[in-house]
């Protein structure tokens, strides 16, 4: 009987080492946050279509009257690219409606 206890809590030990190491490898493995400034990007595109053309946004408010009141076009987004060349990749990496999720505000088309 002690045997049995002996065995069974070597084995819980055991086990719960290796999980405290496997946490110690991988518990910092998320995504570094990103270290530039953040830059607001205004979208002046009139269509779905170009919401992934980066010479479609500018850091220009055009101060569209629409924001608010739609939810077909995003108005602005808010990222961590500082040139057209960083948003581009930006928009490349994700869908249209992720990019609409991502908006600050959105508009009507």
């Amino acid at each position: 009987m002690k045997t049995n206890i002996l065995k069974s809590l070597f084995a819980f030990i055991a086990v719960l080492m290796a999980v405290s190491i496997s946490y110690a490898f991988f518990k910092n493995k998320s995504v570094a946050p990103l270290t530039g400034s953040a830059v607001t990007w205004y979208f002046l595109g009139t269509s779905a279509s170009g919401m992934k053309t980066a010479s479609n946004w500018s850091t220009t408010n055009p101060n569209n009257p629409d924001c608010g009141q739609g939810s077909d076009l995003p108005c602005d987004i808010t990222l961590e690219a500082s040139n057209s060349s960083q948003l581009q990749s930006y928009l490349d990496a994700h869908t249209n409606a992720q990019i609409l999720a991502a908006a600050n505000d959105q508009r009507p088309e």
